[in-house]
């Protein structure tokens, strides 16, 4: 009887420790990526959604480890006004870290200076917001119309999430970008 107390012991004092020692494992965010996105409730009443895709509409874009995501595309009633949300969700905290700092992120930069014409983008100082976080910044023309873009991704966990504007200066500002990016931060759970 003493013997199995013992071992007992043992085994939870060395599982206590090997935890410790080796980290608890980071826990994995499985709310939906629609439900963690922006609605244009969200954004206000000049917003309506003009698109929205899912992880099955995005299979060729989005990372093989994706366990989810969610893609809404808004356009405000001035037409020279864009806002995109995106949340992926992915199979581990692992997995997300490897994204941020592969291809997935550096193919937004290529988008964005694919973009329009004349567009002259870079990374920026970012905000800290979640776990890790990239900015990228600039101008472009579209349809003759010069207009700022701001793209802020972040990750939190296992998620990585974007906020996309575009348009005049008043909107597509730094500020604004960052300020979105806090509130879909808040929003993954």
């Amino acid at each position: 009887m003493k013997y199995s107390r013992l071992i007992l012991s043992l085994t939870i004092v060395c599982l206590l420790l090997s935890t410790v020692a080796c980290g608890a494992p980071e826990p994995i965010i499985e709310t939906s990526a629609g439900e963690m996105n922006f609605t244009a409730e969200d954004l206000g009443p000049e917003w309506s959604m003009e698109s929205e895709q899912g992880l099955s509409d995005m299979m060729e874009e989005i990372p093989d480890h994706a366990r989810d995501a969610n893609v809404r595309s808004f356009i405000a009633n001035d037409p020279l006004r864009v806002f995109v949300g995106m949340t992926i969700s992915t199979k581990s905290v692992a997995s997300a870290k490897s994204e941020m700092k592969g291809a997935f992120v550096q193919d937004i930069l290529t988008s964005l200076q694919d973009m329009g014409s004349g567009g002259t983008f870079e990374e920026m100082a970012a905000p800290e917001i979640g776990d890790e976080t990239i900015m990228v910044g600039g101008n472009t023309t579209v349809s003759g119309v010069a207009m700022d873009a701001y793209a802020l991704t972040f990750r939190k966990a296992n998620v990585i999430a974007m906020v996309f504007l575009l348009g005049p200066g008043e909107f597509a500002n730094e500020e604004n970008a960052t300020d979105y990016a806090q509130e879909l931060e808040a929003r993954i759970q």
